[in-house]
């Protein structure tokens, strides 16, 4: 019920060997024919080579030659909006995570039973800052508004 199947492999064939035994029929007297010619003509089939090396440097070096590739268009600010942009976007997220930090630290100092002299000093600076990133945000809105057509 389970036999174990022999089969006679030919060890020597290969790929080329069985394409060559198939297909060297059909390229027996094309070979002869071409061999017959070069050994009649050589000079003439050694002109035909380098005449078309030549022709194709000749070629490569004028006519199929390509262009210079051409620089990039430079469009003005006012063209694309204004300043806006993604170098915007980064500034106005980094103005808001800083608000968000000062926020945090001041909620560290309300929860505090008693504020001391340099505690204060910290909320004057800190509400300073605020203020100034919000003044900030307002001018690059209104700028960035002004620019639109």
């Amino acid at each position: 019920m389970f036999r174990k199947i022999h089969s006679n492999k030919d060890t020597g064939a290969t790929l080329g060997a069985e394409l060559k035994r198939e297909l060297g029929k059909y390229f027996v007297r094309p070979g002869f024919y071409c061999h017959y010619v070069l050994n009649k003509y050589p000079l003439t089939f050694f002109s035909v080579m380098v005449i078309s090396i030549l022709l194709s440097c000749i070629l490569s070096f004028t006519v199929m030659r390509s262009e210079k590739p051409g620089t990039l268009p430079v469009f003005s600010k006012t063209a694309i909006g204004g300043s806006s942009g993604l170098a915007e976007m980064i500034g106005a997220y980094s103005a808001l995570n800083e608000v968000t930090a000062l926020q945090n630290r001041i909620g560290i100092l309300a929860r505090k039973d008693s504020l001391n002299a340099g505690d204060s000093i910290e909320v004057i600076h800190i509400l300073k800052r605020i203020d100034y990133l919000r003044n900030t945000a307002k001018s690059q809105k209104k700028q960035s508004n002004e620019d639109r057509p």
